[in-house]
């Protein structure tokens, strides 16, 4: 394990929080400029709570952000959706930070510089400033592939799964600080944190596109199943105009029969009233 004084342990905390806060806005299309302030003061708040706790840090943060969406929205059950945005946040977030953390060793050690304690600020910093550097190439790639990630949001609220993706979302969450937490605690070696930290990023691609896979064949399936009940509706639609028509068509001859036999009547009186003037 790599250590690192408090002031480099505080800057990495308070980025990796600043970063999913900001990711978390980007991802739900809503900022404003007095965010910018917040922001800062929560990422410097739980920087310091890391120091403290470490990767403990981010449960902190989830339930805090789970716990102010229940505040802000006044009621006891949980904003699924900001729930979903703030854990695929974190996600995203973890992901990258460690991708750059192991870019960064990898880089060290092809310039025969030990990742040790003698180059652990160095490690640090290029690791933040990596970190952001990926993180705006992610946001680039989300703008370019903004029209299917609305298909698939547009998807998932269409079809009520909000709450299955959460679930997800938190597995994954927690399956991630569990893997970070015990490799702190069991003093892992870098590679075989490496090595584990690959394995689940790997896992949580093949899980999410299984996901999407299944969402799309869902969607599939209620469109068809929608198709066939509107198909049934028309049918009969049809039947019964069918019926109407038949009745009124029933009811048609029925009433030019009653006005023949009303009108025969009066035409005998008349023939009979004119052959009584003519006798006269």
């Amino acid at each position: 394990m790599i250590k690192i004084n408090l002031i480099l342990g505080l800057l990495q905390n308070s980025v990796v929080i600043f970063s999913i806060l900001n990711i978390d806005h980007y991802l739900e299309k809503r900022y404003k400029y007095y965010y910018l302030f917040s922001d800062l003061v929560i990422a410097f708040f739980l920087g310091i709570v890391g120091l403290i706790i470490e990767d403990a840090y981010l449960i902190v943060f989830i339930i805090g952000c789970i716990l102010f969406g229940v505040l802000k929205k006044k009621s006891i059950y949980i904003d699924l959706v900001h729930a979903s945005y703030i854990l695929l946040a974190t996600l995203i977030e973890i992901i990258l930070f460690m991708l750059s953390g192991y870019i960064c060793q990898l880089f060290l050690l092809m310039m025969k510089m030990n990742s040790d304690d003698r180059y652990s600020e160095l490690l640090v910093v290029s690791t933040i400033v990596l970190s952001i550097i990926l993180l705006l190439a992610l946001s680039g790639l989300k703008h370019w592939k903004n029209k299917q990630i609305l298909i698939i949001t547009s998807e998932i609220k269409m079809l009520s799964l909000e709450k299955p993706v959460f679930y997800m979302l938190l597995t994954l969450f927690l399956a991630m600080e569990l893997v970070l937490i015990i490799s702190n605690i069991q003093s892992v070696t870098a590679t075989l944190q490496v090595v584990i930290v690959l394995v689940f990023i790997i896992f949580t691609f093949l899980m999410g596109s299984q996901i999407m896979l299944s969402i799309k064949t869902y969607a599939i399936r209620q469109e068809t199943e929608d198709k066939i009940a509107r198909n049934q509706q028309l049918q009969d639609y049809l039947v019964n105009i069918e019926q109407q028509y038949t009745e009124l068509r029933r009811f048609k001859h029925d009433y030019q029969n009653t006005c023949r036999w009303r009108v025969l009547p009066k035409r005998a009186i008349s023939n009979s009233l004119r052959r009584i003037i003519r006798s006269y």
